[in-house]
């Protein structure tokens, strides 16, 4: 016999889509993080677009010296103070509520040659 019990609305993660961003809603940041400046969460490697935060907020990396740009880090976790804005060059402004934010960026998987590599925007 299954149970099918009903999800609470806080177990259902939020999720929303930026191009090559997904950023989900988390319940807090993980400890060891450093604050960076300025706020930018991802930038185009070919482009030069950058995905920028509007508002106050605090964009935060598992810091390592090595990591020469935002886009070196895999994921980037975010503080939103108040309701702001991620913004693009070519993308629709995307609105987020006062809450904490993971960032993962895109990656694709090369099944032919066994490797996954950055999505270069």
């Amino acid at each position: 016999m299954f149970n099918f019990s009903k999800k609470s609305k806080s177990s259902i993660p939020v999720m929303y889509r930026h191009g090559d961003l997904l950023i989900t809603r988390v319940n807090a940041l993980p400890s060891g993080l450093v604050q960076i400046n300025p706020k930018t969460i991802a930038e185009g490697e070919i482009s030069g677009h950058k995905h920028r935060l509007v508002g106050n907020a605090n964009v935060c990396v598992n810091w390592n010296k090595e990591n020469r740009s935002i886009n070196d880090y895999p994921e980037v976790w975010f503080k939103a103070f108040n309701k702001i804005k991620v913004i693009h060059e070519e993308h629709k402004t995307l609105e987020l509520p006062k809450g904490v934010y993971k960032v993962t960026k895109e990656r694709q998987f090369d099944p032919f040659q066994g490797i996954t590599q950055k999505v270069l925007d």
